[in-house]
């Protein structure tokens, strides 16, 4: 597996939150295509293709450690 850099490992957490895209992005002070840009990188390294992929299959405490 592929770890995540440190961006998208806050894009990631963020992502595993109620937080919308646009939220995400005003919050990190990033634009939506950056957002966007280190979104899909997430689902490619981690092998999900949707944000409700991601939330089902790394919602367990222990699947973090290995991100």
């Amino acid at each position: 597996m592929h770890l995540l850099t440190r961006r998208e490992k806050e894009i990631f957490s963020m992502m595993l939150t109620s937080a919308t895209p646009k939220e995400i992005a005003w919050n990190l002070k990033i634009s939506y295509n950056t957002l966007d840009f280190h979104r899909k990188n997430v689902y490619r390294k981690l092998s999900v293709h949707s944000r409700a992929e991601l939330f089902s299959k790394y919602r367990s405490v222990g699947q973090f450690g290995r991100i």
